[in-house]
């Protein structure tokens, strides 16, 4: 993916250059302009359409994928005493899982039994020391050209004897968990842009 972003000098190679374009190495993001609402619900997505809207437009093949992965974790809790899964990441399952423009059934119920409980409860506290150092983060506004929204990386920022690797994954999960809450990041998908300077 390339990226849309203000202030980008440079243009991609001749190949690329009708899907790229490239913010300058030397150039830090600018949020100057970002402003975020007060409250706690500062970080939330806007302009969403609610679940029941997004399920009910489904249509009947996908609709009854999702039904049928709903029931088949509830039997599972009873059996297993498993954790649960909320119906927004139940359908996000199904939408990250799709085989040619459709839900599968079987690949979402795989990602669902190897999906790991401590993802879901990493939260921005947890994380607050490696979210200020900058190494990864989403950008509001940031989008590439076809339109994903995207986040940012500066590997410079990882100092190994400093932190752990988990920790760094953490920070990675943490962030596509929260920009796959939008439903447009959830069925079409995110990008990234990576900073290497003083990479070593």
């Amino acid at each position: 993916l390339g990226v849309a972003a203000g202030g980008a000098t440079k243009t991609a190679p001749p190949e690329l250059s009708d899907a790229f374009t490239i913010v300058p190495e030397s150039q830090e993001l600018n949020l100057g302009g970002v402003e975020l609402d007060e409250g706690p619900m500062r970080f939330a997505p806007q302009n969403e359409r609610s679940l029941e809207e997004q399920i009910n437009t489904l249509d009947v093949a996908d609709r009854r994928c999702y039904k049928n992965l709903k029931q088949r974790w509830k039997d599972r809790i009873v059996k297993r005493g498993c954790f649960d899964y909320s119906r927004e990441m139940i359908l996000r399952f199904a939408r990250n899982t799709t085989q040619k423009g459709r839900f599968s059934e079987e690949r979402a119920w795989k990602a669902m039994k190897k999906f790991k409980k401590r993802n879901m409860m990493l939260s921005v506290h947890q994380l607050e020391q490696q979210l200020l150092s900058k190494t990864l983060f989403p950008v509001p506004g940031l989008k590439s050209l076809g339109g994903h929204d995207m986040f940012y990386m500066r590997p410079s920022r990882y100092f190994p004897k400093q932190t752990k690797t988990k920790t760094v994954i953490d920070n990675l999960a943490y962030v596509m968990n929260t920009m796959l809450e939008k439903e447009h990041c959830c069925t079409e998908g995110i990008g990234f842009v990576a900073c290497m300077d003083n990479w070593k």
